[in-house]
């Protein structure tokens, strides 16, 4: 496999933001308003943790974590998935990217059989106390999960607001993967491919003098629409529109 081959082979999986955790009891109500969503908890052999899950209709899915009982006051973390038959591993990475400190976490389900396996740059950049990640997930088998009623076709964009040295944390950690980038010194734009005929728009606005990350705003659009809604659970809230979901943190 080559360069070319294997970045066009690379599509998002999922993405997630991790937020205080006021902001994520709200989050915890989303799915009596939204039935496409559901709340999980996670059980692995190092570690255990609770999230909600907004699910689209290609696959693709948005996730809710809390803080609580980490050092950071946000994280937003982009899985992209690795879709094709040819094998994934450290020797083909290596080759590809020889100049690169790339790094494999080998993840298993709670009875210790394999899940997937996620690849991503070494830790090297610092942002205060708010965090990035890209990795590539490469599957052993995906998790069961209850049958959900379909709502969103897929996530159009994502809006956010940072400190500058979020952009160089980005900058450095989707290097290597195929997501198209362009920042400015007050903005920062992602082109992420959801399928080969569609993306998912992540837009960056830079506010020097703060620390923190808000406001998020996520659009994904419907199906199945058939009346708009408008609800505030506090910091959190959730509107549709012209066949559009709207996920707002202020």
């Amino acid at each position: 496999m080559n360069l070319k081959e294997f970045k066009e082979s690379i599509f998002l999986d999922h993405f997630f933001l991790m937020i205080n955790d006021k902001i994520f009891q709200e989050a915890l109500e989303l799915p009596k308003i939204m039935k496409n969503t559901i709340n999980d908890r996670i059980e692995r052999p190092d570690t255990s943790y609770e999230g909600v899950y907004v699910f689209a209709e290609n696959g693709t899915y948005l996730e809710f974590l809390t803080t609580a009982g980490t050092e950071y006051d946000f994280y937003l973390g982009i899985g992209m998935s690795f879709r094709s038959t040819d094998s994934l591993n450290m020797e083909l990475l290596n080759t590809l990217f020889p100049e690169l400190d790339l790094v494999v976490y080998n993840i298993q389900y709670s009875d210790n059989s394999p899940w997937y396996d996620a690849y991503m740059l070494q830790p090297a950049k610092k942002c205060k106390k708010i965090n990035f990640t890209s990795w590539l997930i490469n599957y052993h088998t995906k998790r069961t999960r209850k049958s959900i009623q379909q709502l969103l076709r897929e996530f159009s964009s994502l809006k956010l607001t940072v400190p500058q040295c979020y952009l160089e944390l980005m900058d450095y950690s989707i290097q290597w993967l195929p997501i198209e980038r362009k920042f400015t010194s007050n903005s920062g734009f992602l082109n992420i491919p959801v399928t080969k005929n569609s993306s998912l728009s992540v837009e960056i606005t830079v506010n020097p003098s703060t620390e923190q990350f808000i406001p998020v705003e996520v659009k994904a659009d419907m199906i199945n629409h058939k009346s708009d809604i408008s609800r505030s659970l506090g910091d959190l809230k959730v509107a549709t529109r012209d066949r559009e979901l709207i996920i707002t943190i202020l």
